[in-house]
């Protein structure tokens, strides 16, 4: 039996997040695009009817029950640093449907449902990852 020594090069650095650098894991804040399908985690969250982006208390704007999928339509970097304001489409309760409207917005670039919601939300990484799951994730256009 012959013994085979090898250096191993890391493609890792400190500043990264070794599970999002070989491509497993789950998705995130940081990983979001349109196309993207999340969910809300803990219950009772609302966002205020004027489309402001923030939220407020449950009933008293759109809610977004636990498990309710949602499609994420756009996402950029708001003015506050590590702050994003993502636009969601809130369309059905079926994730197979959602898929499918997903799978056409993906390939057209457009979304024009005939009924749903379209709401926005303005969200810093730390609150996003405590109140949303990424559940499948977006495409870069």
């Amino acid at each position: 039996m012959k013994l085979v020594r090898e250096h191993i090069n890391e493609k890792f650095s400190e500043e990264g997040d070794p599970i999002q650098d070989m491509g497993i894991g789950g998705y995130s804040f940081d990983t979001l695009n349109p196309g993207a399908i999340i969910h809300a985690i803990v219950p009772k969250l609302s966002l205020k009817y004027d489309n402001s982006g923030y939220f407020t208390s449950y009933d008293k704007g759109i809610n977004l029950p636990i498990n309710q999928p949602l499609l994420v339509y756009s996402v950029r970097n708001y003015i506050i640093p590590g702050t994003k304001e993502i636009t969601l489409y809130i369309l059905t309760q079926s994730i197979e449907e959602l898929r499918a409207t997903r799978e056409t917005f993906i390939s057209t670039g457009r979304l024009t449902p005939t009924w749903g919601s379209k709401i926005r939300m303005i969200i810093s990484e730390k609150k996003f990852n405590k109140l949303f799951k990424v559940i499948e994730k977006g495409v870069k256009k």
